[in-house]
């Protein structure tokens, strides 16, 4: 056989049928995301109020739904380490928890000088 010859050049059919196939399903393809993230869904009506009790209030309840979609929970221990990640100082924590469970966001479970379990609330009327 010439070696120019352009059949030379063609695919065995066996390996070709191979190629040419491709799956009829759909297949969702989860990312990983590097580095910090949010897990929704997060009622906007919860981050409404939220924000009326100011920016470190705000800024902390992000952290508590970010500390839920990681624990896959609404109730999670959250501590000063978890916190100072994410810029806030053991004194605003303390703050910003008092603030939102006062608005009847989160519940808290005070466990003395250890970290206290959080409970995110979303009130029925805060689900949009």
């Amino acid at each position: 056989m010439n070696r120019w010859d352009p059949n030379a050049l063609k695919l065995d059919k066996a390996f070709a049928g191979h190629i040419g196939k491709v799956s009829r399903r759909k297949r969702t393809m989860l990312r990983r995301v590097d580095g910090l993230f949010l897990r929704g869904p997060i009622p906007m009506g919860w981050l409404h109020d939220a924000s009326k009790l100011g920016v470190s209030a705000l800024w902390v309840g992000c952290v508590l739904w970010h500390l839920s979609g990681v624990k896959k929970s609404a109730t999670f221990l959250v501590s000063n380490l978890h916190l100072h990640r994410w810029g806030v100082d053991r004194f605003a924590k303390s703050r910003a928890l008092k603030a939102l469970a006062c608005a009847g966001l989160v519940n808290i479970e005070g466990r003395g000088k250890r970290s206290p379990k959080v409970t995110i609330v979303v009130p029925s009327n805060k689900r949009n």
